[in-house]
């Protein structure tokens, strides 16, 4: 693209960049549990390498054999949500189960989200 400014002649290239993609991340603490009893179980997305908005998050985590959800399952995010200020993430992790089902979910430009 050529523009003039004065008598200055000015060439811009627009090369396309690709953003940096967020991080996502499973923990459980304490790390290691017996038969019985409890952990947390944390997912973190991390978008901190990019100043832009990631919407339309989703993930599903099957856990291995023997591993289910506390009944009843206490779930929350501080991701917001995809489709805008009216639109909230849905969570399904049905207590007893083996499931971690995420959608509809967003995260900030260089910001970071937990469910």
């Amino acid at each position: 693209m050529l523009g003039r400014l004065g008598s200055l002649v000015l060439a811009v290239a627009l090369v396309p960049c690709a953003l940096a993609q967020p991080t996502f991340t499973k923990a459980f603490s304490p790390s290691q549990i017996g038969p019985g009893s409890s952990a947390t179980l944390t997912f973190t997305i991390d978008n901190s390498g990019s100043g832009a908005a990631v919407t339309s998050l989703a993930f599903v985590d099957d856990f291995p054999a023997g591993l289910v959800l506390a009944d009843p399952a206490l779930v929350t995010t501080s991701c917001t949500g995809g489709g805008g200020r009216d639109v909230t993430p849905v969570i399904a992790a049905p207590g007893g189960g083996g499931t971690v089902t995420f959608s509809g979910g967003a995260v900030g430009g260089s910001g970071t989200c937990v469910v």
